[in-house]
């Protein structure tokens, strides 16, 4: 048989089995079984800690002082020595406790600790595009309905699949219009992209001979062209300017421009075409009086005078045109050209000169709009953006030429000769580009360390400290991605060449994580101390915390007399995110004896310390405590 002894004050109490046999008295495994305690006895007390909220059968577990305990069921029960204890509710997943933590007194009366559970909630966004700002849309979700004249919507809800659907905007078309969303421990936003509705825009022509091509143009919209008397466009609400043209250039459209709107609906608009011919008068000066001249026009008969002007009738439209006398010692500048008739008059200024002869540049090889020059021999000289530089000259045999400076690129050829013999001269450059370096310097990596650098979409790694690259001229945008436990400064921003070398310096900061030490078990106000990768931390009783980049670190705790911790130590590691290291610390206990003499042998004699009896029929009382200062009687 064995005899289990605990000191207990007055009172009923529940006896825990371990184990029993009928009629033994004492219950199976985790049965109760009350009993009373009568005067002179004393007790633990038994902590429960009871739940509401969890759905039936859900575990959930409680660490009070050192113990810890977990259950399925609405209750946890410790049973323990009166006094203070420090107590832990462990998470659980999808729900919240207003209090994880807390501090109890232990008298001697059984306590209570109420841990109310309630649904933890998640932010549902969600997020339109395509709407006019400060137009207002709705969101019904779960059967709630929410409204704004902003970009997102917001509601909460707990972890679980629900229903959605988008209100209409008059003109505009969702996507998705409805659908369902599953919280699962996390925030989500759903994404509402909106399209306006379009609607058809008919313009109808009368006057064009059968089977003419004329053409619609609206601002913002592609072109659209017809051979039929209709034409009809989809377009969404708005205002919208519009143009009409054929490509029969005798007729003239009225209106030929025009505005008009679309209003959540259709629109029709009639067009007219009507003939037209307007005059081009060209006037030649520069020629002897009575020379004759000619004038040819695109699609046109030629045309001949001996005075100073040519006048002829052309229906609207865009020609081309040149000009040319019989007498070999002038010539026109420019000899030809181009001019458009648009329901008005049109002059053009036809110069003659003593003859000579077009000279042109031609450069390849630079990027469009581009400024380059041509110097000739004398102060005569030609700046243009475009591929040509056009230049007259007389009959020559040795003009000399220069090819000015163009920042990153070389010409060839860059000087020359040519020779002006009677007709017009071309001048083929050819620019090639040159090159610079662009080296970004890392400051701060450990020696061997693999970083990156993106160039306008060129990447470039090395384990050294520079990254080079081998650009012309420009600006070019550049990105330092990130290494794990670095960050680079800058991460992002251009550079520009303009005909020399650059170096970026790119300088890497470390990014550090929390490790927590978390104490449970010491009295307020003592002083413990851990170190951790060489480093010593110490406080009273509270947390400590080192900060430390990602990687493994050594930790020991410092001898703290009367109490012994567990871990002693251990290894943490760091990988991108905060630590923590539960630290349990637990008392030493030593023997304590109490003799009596002068009593008869088996009388019943006891001692109370720190409120605690301990009772005996034999000589000694023998019990243990931890280190302190007690009284006794």
């Amino acid at each position: 048989m064995v005899l289990i002894v605990i000191g207990l004050t007055l009172g009923g109490f529940t006896f825990l089995g371990a184990g029993g046999t009928p009629g033994s008295g004492v219950g199976g495994p985790g049965n109760r079984v009350p009993f009373p305690v009568a005067a002179g006895q004393s007790t633990n007390v038994t902590v429960w800690f009871n739940e509401t909220g969890l759905p039936p059968g859900t575990g959930w577990s409680v660490l009070l002082g050192d113990s810890f305990n977990s259950s399925t069921t609405p209750s946890i029960g410790f049973v323990e020595p009166q006094g203070q204890y420090d107590y832990t509710i462990e998470p659980v997943g999808g729900y919240a406790t207003p209090d994880y933590s807390g501090s109890i007194n232990v008298h001697d009366q059984n306590t209570t600790v109420a841990v109310p559970w309630s649904l933890s909630t998640y932010s549902v966004e969600f997020s339109e595009t395509g709407l006019p700002v400060g137009t207002g849309w709705s969101v019904t979700f779960n059967g709630s309905t929410s409204s704004s004249s902003g970009t997102t919507i917001t509601f909460t809800a707990p972890n679980g699949t629900y229903p959605f659907s988008v209100g209409p905007v008059p003109g505009y078309s969702p996507n998705p219009q409805s659908g369902s969303l599953t919280v699962n421990g996390a925030p989500i936003t759903q994404t509402i992209s909106w399209t306006q509705a379009a609607y058809a825009v008919t313009f109808s022509e009368g006057g064009l001979p059968s089977g003419t091509e004329w053409f619609l143009n609206i601002t913002g919209e592609p072109g659209a062209t017809s051979t039929t008397s209709t034409l009809t466009v989809n377009l969404p609400d708005g205002t919208y300017s519009f143009s009409i043209a054929s490509t029969n250039k005798h007729y003239a459209p009225a209106p030929g421009t025009g505005t008009f709107t679309v209003d959540s609906g259709t629109y029709s608009q009639s067009v007219t075409f009507a003939l037209v011919a307007s005059s081009l008068v060209v006037t030649e000066s520069g020629l002897p009086s009575s020379t004759s001249w000619y004038l040819n026009i695109s699609g046109e008969n030629p045309l001949a005078s001996t005075t100073t002007e040519i006048a002829v009738s052309l229906p609207n439209g865009t020609y081309a045109y040149a000009v040319a006398t019989g007498n070999k010692e002038y010539a026109p500048f420019p000899a030809s050209g181009g001019f458009t008739i648009d329901g008005a008059g049109v002059a053009v200024s036809v110069p003659f000169s003593l003859n000579v002869y077009p000279l042109t540049f031609m450069e390849v090889g630079l990027p469009a709009g581009t400024s380059w020059s041509v110097v000739l021999g004398g102060p005569s000289s030609g700046v243009s953006t475009t591929p040509w530089i056009n230049m007259t000259h007389a009959n020559t045999t040795d003009l000399a030429f220069s090819l000015g400076l163009v920042p990153g690129f070389s010409p060839a050829p860059a000087h020359g000769v040519v020779q002006v013999l009677g007709g017009p001269v071309s001048v083929r450059i050819a620019f090639t580009t040159a090159s610079y370096t662009v080296v970004f310097e890392e400051i701060g990596l450990a020696l061997g360390t693999d970083w990156g650098a993106n160039l306008s979409g060129i990447m470039h790694f090395s384990t050294g400290a520079d990254i080079p690259f081998a650009v012309p001229n420009g600006t070019y945008a550049y990105t330092i991605p990130a290494l794990k436990g670095s960050f680079p400064s800058p991460s992002t921003g251009s550079v520009t060449l303009d005909g020399n070398d650059t170096t970026v310096k790119v300088y890497w900061n470390t990014v550090t994580y929390p490790v927590s030490f978390l104490p449970f078990g010491l009295a307020n106000g003592t002083v413990w101390e851990v170190t951790l990768g060489g480093y010593l931390q110490a406080n009273r009783s509270g947390p400590i915390v080192f900060h430390e980049p990602s990687g493994s670190y050594g930790f020991s705790l410092a001898p703290l007399p009367g109490y012994r911790g567990l871990p002693l130590k251990g290894i943490v590691h760091v990988d991108t995110q905060p630590v923590t290291q539960f630290i349990r610390w637990t008392p030493l206990t030593f023997p304590v004896s109490f003799s009596t003499l002068g009593l008869p042998p088996g009388t019943s004699w006891g001692v109370e310390v720190g409120s605690i009896w301990h009772v005996s029929g034999a000589t000694t009382i023998s019990f243990e405590l931890p280190n302190g200062t007690y009284a006794y009687r």
